[in-house]
Formats: C-alpha cells, sequence, structure tokens
C-alpha cells in the first residue's frame, strides 16, 4: 500500500469489459471502492507458517543433575572400621568425676534399652543422660545404671548418650543400632569413645560446642567423645 510498510494482498483484474469514456469515472471510484473492501475483508494479511520438528529420541541428550542439586545429594559411605575418637576438650575448671566402671554400667544400659534394633531408615536422632551408681532395692543395695532424673541435682558419672545417623549415608542392610559393623558393638563404641579420649598418649582432635575442631595434647579426664561407624556417629560425655 502507499506510504505504508505492511504486506498486503496484491489483486489482479483480467479480462475486464470496455466503457464509454463518459463512464470511466463512475468505473474508476467502482473500482476503487472494490479495492478498498477487498483491503478491509483481507486486512490480516496471510503469514507464512514455520512449522517446528521435534528432534526425535535419539538425537536427544540427556541433560545431567547438578553434583549439588537436591535431587542429587553427595553419597557419604558408611565408615568401616570406626573411625578415631574425636574428643572432648579437658575441663578448665572444676567437675565432677567420671569412672570407667560406671562409665561402662551406663553404656551397657543405654544400648540394652535404646540401641538394641535394626532402623530402616534414617533420620536416626536418640538422645539420654544416664547416671550409676547405688541405689536402694526393697532392703537390697544396688549399684546399676539407670536413667538420670534431673532432681538428683550434679553428681559423678552422669553422662549424655547420643545416637545419631549421617546425612546422606545410607547402610545396605538399615541401621544396625546393636553393631554397625563387624565385630563392632554400641557399648564397646562407646567405651572406646570415652577410654581413648582419656587416655590418648598422643596429640588428638577434639570436638568443641558448634562443631568446631580443635587440636587438644594430653587425656580430657574422662569428659568423654564421640566415634563414627558405619552410617552412625556414637556420642558420650560427661553432663557436669
Amino acid at each position: 500500500m502507499f506510504d505504508s510498510q505492511r504486506s498486503v494482498p496484491l489483486f489482479e483484474f483480467r479480462d475486464l469489459d470496455t466503457i464509454r469514456t463518459s463512464k470511466f469515472e463512475q468505473f474508476m471510484t467502482d473500482v476503487d471502492s472494490a479495492v478498498q473492501k477487498l483491503h478491509k475483508d483481507f486486512a490480516d494479511a496471510p503469514k507464512k507458517l514455520k512449522l517446528k520438528r521435534d528432534a526425535p529420541a535419539s538425537c536427544t541428550l540427556p541433560t545431567a543433575p547438578s553434583p549439588t542439586s537436591p535431587n542429587n545429594p553427595p553419597i557419604v559411605k558408611p565408615v568401616d572400621p570406626p573411625s578415631q575418637p574425636s574428643c572432648i576438650p579437658p575441663p578448665t575448671g572444676s567437675v565432677k568425676d567420671a569412672h570407667e566402671g560406671e562409665m561402662q554400667k551406663v553404656a551397657k544400659f543405654f544400648c540394652d534399652k535404646y540401641a538394641s534394633n535394626t532402623a530402616a531408615k534414617a533420620p536416626i536422632n536418640i538422645a539420654q543422660t544416664v547416671t550409676a551408681g547405688t541405689r536402694t532395692e526393697g532392703r537390697t543395695t544396688v549399684d546399676i545404671a539407670f536413667d538420670y532424673p534431673p532432681n538428683e541435682g550434679n553428681q559423678d558419672d552422669v553422662y549424655d548418650i547420643k545416637l545419631i545417623s549421617v546425612g546422606h549415608c545410607t547402610p545396605l542392610n538399615g541401621f544396625n543400632l546393636k553393631s554397625p559393623v563387624a565385630n563392632n558393638n554400641c557399648a564397646d563404641i562407646l567405651h572406646n569413645a570415652w577410654k581413648n579420649c582419656e587416655s590418648f598418649p598422643e596429640v588428638f582432635s577434639a570436638f568443641a560446642h558448634g562443631g568446631k575442631l580443635m587440636i587438644i595434647e594430653g587425656n580430657n579426664k574422662g569428659r568423654g567423645g564421640q566415634i563414627t561407624a558405619g552410617c552412625l556417629v556414637y556420642s558420650i560425655h560427661t553432663k557436669y
């Protein structure tokens, strides 16, 4: 069209009849009207469609998920044999006593009561405060371990024990809380975490609150520690 950039259809007229000169003006008027009507009727010019063909499956490259995406978290392998202990730092002030014999009773009590089964899936988060000492049962005084009653106050041989699953770590046959790896049971692991930190002869790594690793020399006087075995972390430390 004149003075326009829009694409419009092109009309071709053929085989027109002859006309007299006196009727030429009316003829042009009719032609102009007819052309304008055609332009209005076909205002939206037809467009050539571009068909998009989908690539066959054989040509499509798979998109690898990101290693850090939520659907593809990093896999953590079970720790076997158990790790070396991470130890509580030695105390800097006054603390209650911790005795190996009582600690072993505490560890066995906790494992028999709270870690004697196999859990099918994570997360696992077991925490309990246990103590050991003399108790009167009827007319008999016995030295046993038991769940620590908070109203008994600060005293010797009170231990906070935790059993926690490691993130993104899955053992083949479920979480065996009693024996996470061959030849290592719950009570022995807790004992080793405590004993190896209580009398470690060399420099060892210790964990402070907030999970920050430190290097400590000497022993921590029975404050406790933790060991990772399989996909489980066994932790024991004195409460007071």
